[in-house]
This record gives structure tokens, C-alpha cells and sequence, in this order.
């Protein structure tokens, strides 16, 4: 698609889990973002920057009786494209923007 939006986001794997999401067109990089599902509606903070690809290793778990979610942003030639929106229509604007 090309609405500067990451689309097809997934966890898998065994042992060493993998983030994945599609490419989008025109993105160079991508920065991903990770919070607690328990302090949303905070959208969390950087967690990896600039990943050249379209996968990262998450080789953490979260603590016992909590979840980690992931959003993923693409990084355009005008610069960070969007988190997206909640449910509300409101943007995401993660705590902490990776550099």
C-alpha cells in the first residue's frame, strides 16, 4: 500500500521470536516501538531503530503476567511515517520517537 502505514505486523518463531510486518513502498528503514499492554494508552517507546529489513529478532519475553505490544513506522524520504490511529480515530504518538 502506499499510505506511509506499516501493514501486516505478526510475531512468530520458536525459542528466539521474530517481528515481521510487509514492506512499504518508498520506506528506507523502519523503527519499531514496544509497550506494555498494560500502560496503553501510552504507545510505548523506541525500541529498535532503523532496521534495514522488514523483520527483527524480539529475543525477550515480558515479565510474568504481562504483554508487550509493537508498533512499526516507516521512514520516508519527508521523514517517520505514522503510527497509525486507536479506535477513537486519534493518532498514535509513541512516549519516546526513535533518533
Amino acid at each position: 500500500m502506499d499510505d506511509e502505514l506499516v501493514h501486516g505486523i505478526s510475531i512468530s518463531g520458536s525459542g528466539t521470536d521474530k517481528l515481521t510486518w510487509a514492506a512499504e513502498s518508498g520506506a528506507s528503514a523502519y523503527n519499531v516501538y514496544r509497550g506494555s499492554v498494560g500502560d496503553l494508552p501510552d504507545y510505548g517507546s523506541c525500541y529498535r531503530d532503523a532496521v534495514p529489513g522488514t523483520s527483527t529478532d524480539i529475543p525477550e519475553d515480558p515479565p510474568v503476567g504481562q504483554a508487550y505490544f509493537y508498533l512499526v513506522t516507516g521512514e520516508f524520504a519527508r521523514g517517520e511515517g505514522s503510527a497509525g490511529n486507536d479506535s477513537s480515530g486519534a493518532p498514535r504518538n509513541p512516549k519516546t520517537r526513535c533518533p
